[in-house]
């Protein structure tokens, strides 16, 4: 029997309201206690002196019967501040953004960082008054260690996720632990994906090139428990490229239909309001429609009833990707999501000169003919080219990235992340104009992150 709390008499004395406690020792614990290691289980000794050196017998008997961590108060301690600590180390595990809110919401985080957190705001060490009655403090502290197969988060969580054009996946970062597969789920514009491959801290998940699952929201459930969303934003590009020959009639036509897709969003690393803002690389969808064709005759005279001409024909579709054909047609998009600029290149990669659709037909004036295959001149600028990267952001040991240039022009994003319409010419007499083109599923910075 022990004092609960303590009011006033109806003679205005102090007194104790009491209740019965149960006591429980360490030899109770190894004897009806376990945690099995797929719970991953963590213990809070909500009591004082529970991380004291008299309570070791006790913190170690929890270990022994499973629990992966156990933390503990080193003296006495109050209620109050036993639930500011706990309160706000689960809100930071869970992501719920309800205890302490941050300027922003914020995504769930593991235990060493929300432990980091904790201890930056001073809530893991409190006033306290020892058994003599003399002043002193209390520290929140535990033992054992957390880490993707142990335990560490309350949530999956997202940091950010990139697309892959080139295979059809998306890359998901964050922290994802290692459920069973069937308590796997990665939801795409509320479409399930189909999972690749799962680490717990990397996801690899297929989704289609357009329709529902394409872009939109992205999510991930383990055990029916939701992960903040991240957004893979989609632009839909048109336009119409056209290169020509001074003096002569002869012209390459075409129309572009490029689709992007990049999660732009601003993230964070580790708990608080210091945010990444990455510069992200789209290559164009395997969705999007490049056609040329090439027109234009020119006849010369070459005396004696002869003439000589020279024929630009063809035409074709070029593909954003295709590792064994002829000809694909290279489209990039970098956004720099601190200035809200970046860069457009396009330009057309041959590998079969004698399978490449565009054609310059020379017959001469001694009935000879000669075909050629006409190569489009890129619309941007090869003496000032745009500077891009691996829309998977793939690092060099380390740490720097790998840009290589393309001829192309800048761009400037609106504040809706908006590509407006533009027009990009070289000294090659190719030109590309395209239209303004909307962010679908732009970032809302009002997710957590």
């Amino acid at each position: 029997m022990a004092p609960a709390s303590y009011t006033n008499d109806a003679a205005g004395n102090l007194g104790p309201v009491t209740e019965w406690h149960f006591a429980i020792t360490d030899k109770w614990v190894r004897t009806y206690m376990s945690y099995p290691t797929d719970n991953h289980a963590s213990i809070w000794l909500a009591a004082c002196r529970g991380g004291s050196a008299a309570a070791t017998p006790l913190r170690d008997a929890f270990r022994a019967v499973g629990a992966e961590m156990v933390s503990g108060w080193t003296s006495n301690v109050k209620g109050e501040a036993v639930l500011a600590a706990t309160s706000f180390l689960f809100d930071r595990l869970l992501g719920a953004n309800k205890v302490v809110p941050p300027a922003t919401p914020q995504r769930a985080f593991d235990y060493e960082n929300c432990w980091t957190e904790l201890r930056s705001r001073g809530l893991h060490r409190h006033p306290a008054t020892d058994e003599d009655g003399n002043a002193t403090t209390t520290d929140i502290i535990y033992e054992g260690t957390s880490g993707d197969d142990t335990f560490g988060t309350f949530a999956p969580s997202i940091a950010y996720v990139l697309v892959s054009e080139i295979t059809d996946r998306i890359h998901l970062v964050g922290l994802f632990g290692n459920p069973p597969a069937g308590e796997q789920q990665v939801l795409v514009g509320g479409i399930p994906a189909h999972i690749e491959s799962w680490e717990p801290r990397k996801i690899v998940a297929s989704i289609p090139r357009s329709g529902d699952g394409a872009a939109g929201d992205v999510q991930v459930l383990v055990r029916g428990h939701r992960s903040n969303v991240r957004r893979i934003s989609r632009w839909t590009l048109t336009g119409t490229y056209k290169m020509t020959e001074d003096g002569s009639p002869h012209v390459i036509d075409g129309s572009l239909t490029i689709v992007f897709r990049a999660d732009i969003g601003e993230y964070r690393l580790v708990p608080g309001n210091v945010f990444v803002r990455p510069t992200r690389y789209a290559v164009a969808s395997q969705d999007s429609e490049v056609y040329l064709e090439a027109k234009g005759i020119v006849v010369s005279d070459c005396g004696l009833g002869k003439s000589e001409s020279e024929t630009w024909h063809g035409s074709g579709l070029f593909p954003t990707y295709d590792p064994t054909g002829p000809y694909i047609s290279v489209v990039y998009l970098s956004v720099d999501t601190i200035t809200h600029d970046g860069g457009l290149a396009f330009a057309i990669g041959l590998r079969d000169l004698n399978a490449f659709p565009l054609k310059d037909t020379i017959v001469t004036c001694e009935g000879q003919t000669y075909e050629f295959p006409i190569a489009p001149a890129p619309p941007g600028s090869p003496e000032d080219p745009q500077y891009f990267g691996s829309p998977l952001d793939e690092r060099l040991p380390d740490g720097s990235a790998v840009t290589f240039p393309l001829p192309g022009g800048p761009v400037t994003f609106g504040d809706d992340w908006a590509i407006p319409a533009g027009t990009m010419s070289s000294t090659l007499e190719a030109t590309w104009k395209w239209n303004s083109a909307a962010a679908e599923f732009a970032p809302d910075p009002q997710m957590a992150r």
